[in-house]
């Protein structure tokens, strides 16, 4: 839901009133220039639904367009949910995050369900670029919740590189994508399996970031022998369109 005219989005926020959840930013961080930390507090007893990580809220971020941003974190019983924004200036949902200073009101809607932590699977890969820090946390706290391994390919531009030394990916392994060479960028990945003593088939795929790179990524596992039940997709963006 990108786009809605102005008398819907109002009716909307009227009619699916309890399904909103009031909360305030309480917490602000430039981690870099473009990426920025901020935390939500709120009263989240009203949400029906455990949060499983990977679920994404929803904001209106204007007057006719909502956005989706998958939580780095969410504690409902302490009314927390953190989410980290890449700042590119590409569109309302950027400009409006870059607008957020500490005690702003911010109405949040789910989470919702569009890509979900698999909690029988033996080991997790998220795949993304930028945009998809805040999964890749998220996947990888809830994967050492359960002592699972966690592998990230981060396709991430170069003048961003630095982020990798602080981004919080603890215990997790990863390996910056070259997308030209994708078949090199495997070899660390078949190491991780060998190393962590993984059946290939009890591995959870979780794809996000650019469309194309997730069609690419998802073309290659398939061709390696994975199944479509492994494999999750949630694309946040696509070359010429705004907003997903």
């Amino acid at each position: 839901m990108p786009r809605v005219p102005q008398w819907m989005a109002d009716a909307m926020e009227k009619f699916f009133s309890g399904s909103y959840h009031a909360s305030r930013v309480t917490e602000i961080e430039y981690l870099a220039p473009e990426l920025k930390y901020i935390r939500f507090e709120g009263d989240f007893s009203g949400v029906k639904t455990d949060f499983v990580a990977g679920n994404v809220i929803e904001i209106r971020v204007n007057a006719t367009e909502f956005r989706h941003y998958t939580s780095s974190y969410f504690n409902r019983e302490q009314g927390v949910c953190d989410i980290l924004f890449y700042l590119h200036d590409k569109g309302p949902g950027s400009r409006w995050a870059e607008k957020l200073r500490v005690g702003d009101p911010v109405k949040l809607l789910g989470p919702g369900r569009k890509m979900s932590f698999v909690k029988y699977a033996s080991a997790h890969v998220v795949i993304g670029d930028e945009t998809a820090i805040g999964l890749m946390q998220s996947i990888n706290n809830a994967s050492k919740m359960k002592a699972r391994p966690c592998f990230c390919f981060i396709d991430i531009q170069q003048k961003h590189n630095s982020w990798l030394e602080w981004i919080n990916l603890e215990d997790c392994s990863y390996r910056t994508v070259n997308m030209r060479a994708l078949e090199d960028s495997f070899r660390q990945y078949v190491e991780w399996i060998d190393n962590n003593d993984i059946l290939p088939s009890y591995i959870a795929f979780y794809l996000s970031g650019n469309t194309a790179t997730i069609q690419l990524f998802r073309k290659e596992l398939i061709r390696k022998g994975y199944s479509n039940k492994q494999i999750q997709t949630y694309p946040y963006w696509a070359e010429g369109k705004i907003g997903l």
